[in-house]
């Protein structure tokens, strides 16, 4: 009885703990290192693009394999106020989804969560 709640409770709290986002956006990386802070470049077209293919995505029964409610919208991101990005009011986004399809335009995906 012990064991089947212990991996119960395992299994709901590792749902709630996978790294789910409800901003992205494509970039590309600067800096970070002793003499410079990382900053990024965002590129609109690409973050359209990946947030149409996420949109698009029915992958499995994961809350990152699908995301119905993903637009356009913006939202400041590393500094930059109004940065045109992904949304997802339920947190559908997986950074490492949203980095693939950012990756097919040879950018980098950059998520972060609205406050």
């Amino acid at each position: 009885m012990k064991l089947s709640i212990l991996i119960s409770s395992s299994l709901f709290f590792g749902g709630i703990l996978a790294d789910v986002h409800n901003f992205c956006a494509c970039g590309t990386r600067h800096g970070s290192n002793s003499v410079q802070d990382a900053y990024w470049d965002f590129d609109t077209a690409a973050s359209t693009y990946a947030c149409t293919r996420y949109r698009n995505r029915n992958t499995g029964t994961k809350q990152w394999d699908h995301c119905p409610d993903c637009k356009m919208d913006t939202y400041a991101m590393d500094g930059w106020s109004g940065t045109p990005s992904c949304f997802s009011f339920g947190f559908h986004m997986g950074g490492d989804e949203f980095d693939y399809y950012c990756g097919l335009k040879g950018l980098q995906g950059y998520c972060q969560n609205a406050e």
